[in-house]
């Protein structure tokens, strides 16, 4: 995405912050390796929400793998979102600006997806107030059509009900296989102009792993849900694709280094 008309009308209001904080690295976006694509015919705009500060949020191996097996398909969009530091959150507030994704600097709230890797439960703190700065209202039952599908996944929800009345869908396990379909249902379900509610029911009636919290919560479950939820797992592991071009920091982060799954 080189054409300036393709960015955000928030992209220049951004920069001027950078200058008053103390890492702009952090927001800044475009190390080695990141993916910009245009907007523009696109299907899907996935934010993949860490919910702590860059330095350690970009070593999350759960990130990487997502932001690569998304980004491969050519009408989809995977961008990063971190937790701002205090300096910057108080920046944002200040101007009246809201929490963005780092390729773009598009809001939470104008993207299709906002989804929350969760590597450890102490982050699940984190996720109501990232949610209200971007313009994406907190609790799940106070979101309407117009509103971000808000997705969790990641090793913490293995026992999600710390974050049921905050997320729309959980992907339980090993998301790899299960993000592809995702997107694969996502399409006919754009496509078919499907109401969000049961878009939600649907991705969790056709999703290994996935959890609609809200549908089990009703004193009637609608049928096809699963009962219990099983984590999903990779089906085929020795062929499991591999990014060959992995996300470089541009500051200097907590884990620097690559991880190898033997």
């Amino acid at each position: 995405m080189n054409d300036e008309s393709e960015r955000h009308p928030l992209w220049n209001r951004v920069d001027a912050l950078l200058p008053l904080v103390n890492v702009p690295g952090r927001y800044a976006g475009g190390e080695f390796n990141a993916v910009r694509k245009a907007h523009r015919g696109l299907c899907l705009r996935h934010g993949l929400v860490h919910p702590d500060l860059y330095e350690a949020g970009l070593g999350d191996d759960e990130l990487h793998r997502l932001y690569y097996l998304l980004n491969r398909h050519p009408d989809v969009a995977a961008e990063r979102v971190f937790l701002p530091d205090d300096d910057l959150w108080s920046a944002l507030e200040s101007a009246g600006l809201p929490l963005f994704s780092l390729e773009s600097r598009t809001p939470l709230a104008e993207l299709d997806v906002v989804h929350f890797c969760l590597p450890r439960p102490r982050f699940f703190v984190n996720l109501p107030a990232m949610l209200a700065l971007g313009g994406v209202p907190p609790r799940a039952a106070d979101r309407g059509p117009g509103h971000p599908l808000v997705l969790a996944s990641g090793p913490a929800t293995l026992a999600p009900e710390a974050v049921a009345d905050l997320v729309d869908l959980v992907l339980v396990g090993e998301t790899e296989d299960a993000i592809e379909a995702f997107v694969e249902r996502w399409r006919s379900l754009a496509r078919a102009r499907v109401h969000r509610t049961e878009a939600v029911l649907e991705l969790a009636r056709s999703l290994d792993g996935a959890y609609a919290p809200a549908s089990y919560r009703a004193g009637a479950r609608p049928p096809g849900l699963p009962d219990p939820v099983v984590a999903a797992r990779v089906s085929d592991f020795e062929h499991a694709p591999v990014n060959p071009r992995p996300l470089v920091a541009g500051v200097r982060v907590l884990d620097d280094g690559m991880r190898i799954e033997i």
